[in-house]
């Protein structure tokens, strides 16, 4: 049971680093795309 909850509690971190970095980039990148049209 413990060694499944650490497996869980990494891939849940695992999975939330990967959405975290994938929503930045994209706001990253749609923030430089409207600055890029705008300026």
């Amino acid at each position: 049971v413990r060694a499944d909850g650490r497996r869980f509690t990494a891939l849940s971190i695992a999975l939330f680093s990967l959405f975290y970095g994938a929503a930045g980039y994209a706001i990253l990148t749609s923030n430089l795309t409207m600055k890029g049209v705008w300026w």
